[in-house]
């Protein structure tokens, strides 16, 4: 098993989707790989294959002359109702780089929106704590909640630096005194751990001291609450009356809650501590028969491994701010690919032949036919290139 986790993760170091599947809040991905950071907003597309459109006096023709230049140029009035010369090889190549990008962040929200992050929401920080609150759940919910709990463990707990792991009961029950180091050893030290827990009873009051055991940990930046079902006490109350070590933020994760109380007071306990909120409710379950090795009980365990939960946002929940962030930034691509499409459609209806340039008379002559990067310079100074020109 070692191994395979260990190929998993070199796997996802190198597979085609590396750059979507990263432990980073959706703000700080897409710094590095959001259309700014790549420079395919639409201002800087426009800065990359156009120049403002002068109009200037040309003596020769003794009157003001805005022309529009051949060779791979063509007129584009804005929104703003400023008109650029835009250079016509480049677009087709933005289109391709936008395409690209807009994939990038469909395969982003498809790795949001499934596995351990549809569940869990995505670990961000280097070294965390699982504490686990199974609170009354049935045995079929306590069995579910273990599987998802080593769901996120191979997937992403693997990933960082520092974990524990913490069920909270009359003495906190502790998978190590403190953090331990992430290594393909612990990872499946820690998944056995999880799958030998038991139903026990559980209070609030145990869930608070776990909370502060927890916190007292400094290799730790952040703490993770993962509660299956519903809770009946205001933990976030029972921790201001008591005194934290450390300051990590607290993220609460509500497991298949059934009333909107529960998640308000998640919410409050999250709020509290500066941490972050996720919820996932169950909608049905499937059972993959084919990881059943069949006798003992290691067949048992493959079999309740194999239990994946298909669902989403409980009641009353709004669509995942991580998640809309990504989906936003994919609709900008599409928009930014959709304008420079229609530069193109209509570069190919109304483009003029090589040497020539229209004026506002409708009236046609022959213009000096220069470069695109010969012509960004005279304009970004405020001059006029030259029309050459006598009437056809």
């Amino acid at each position: 098993m070692a191994g395979r986790l260990q190929g998993r993760r070199e796997g996802q170091e190198t597979g085609p989707n590396r750059d979507a599947n990263t432990l980073l809040s959706s703000p700080a991905w897409l710094r590095v790989n959001g259309l700014k950071a790549s420079k395919l907003t639409l201002p800087q597309v426009l800065a990359q294959i156009g120049f403002r459109q002068r109009e200037d006096y040309v003596p020769s023709l003794g009157r003001s002359v805005c022309s529009q230049y051949a060779g791979g140029l063509f007129t584009r009035v804005g929104k703003n109702g400023s008109v650029y010369n835009v250079s016509t090889p480049a677009p087709s190549e933005l289109c391709e780089r936008l395409d690209q990008k807009a994939r990038l962040f469909r395969y982003r929200l498809a790795w949001l929106t499934s596995g351990s992050r549809q569940i869990f929401g995505v670990i961000q920080e280097r070294s965390a704590a699982l504490v686990l609150d199974f609170g009354a759940a049935s045995a079929g919910q306590f069995r579910l909640g273990q599987s998802s709990v080593c769901m996120v463990i191979k997937e992403q707990v693997s990933q960082i630096a520092w974990f524990n792991l913490i069920r909270p009961g009359p003495v906190a029950e502790l998978w190590q005194g403190v953090a331990e180091c992430t290594s393909p050893t612990n990872i499946d030290a820690a998944v056995a751990w999880v799958w030998g827990l038991c139903p026990a009873k559980s209070s609030p009051s145990y869930t608070a001291n776990a909370l502060l055991a927890a916190t007292g940990d400094p290799k730790l930046e952040a703490v993770y609450l993962f509660v299956v079902g519903d809770c009946k006490v205001d933990t976030a109350r029972l921790l201001k009356t008591r005194r934290m070590k450390n300051a990590q933020p607290i993220h609460c994760v509500s497991f298949n809650a059934r009333r909107e109380e529960t998640i308000k007071r998640l919410k409050e306990l999250s709020h509290h501590t500066a941490g972050r909120f996720h919820a996932f409710a169950e909608m049905s379950l499937f059972e993959d028969v084919s990881h059943d090795s069949g006798e003992g009980d290691h067949g048992i365990a493959s079999r309740q491994m194999s239990l994946m939960p298909i669902g989403g946002l409980p009641p009353g929940e709004v669509v995942r701010e991580d998640v809309f962030l990504v989906w936003r930034e994919m609709q900008d691509a599409l928009t930014s690919r959709a304008e420079i499409q229609e530069l193109l459609q209509e570069l190919n209806a109304t483009v003029t032949p090589a040497g020539r340039v229209i004026h506002e008379d409708k009236e046609i002559y022959r213009t000096a036919i220069l470069p695109l990067e010969h012509l960004k310079p005279v304009f970004r100074h405020g001059c006029t290139a030259g029309v050459s020109g006598t009437r056809r």
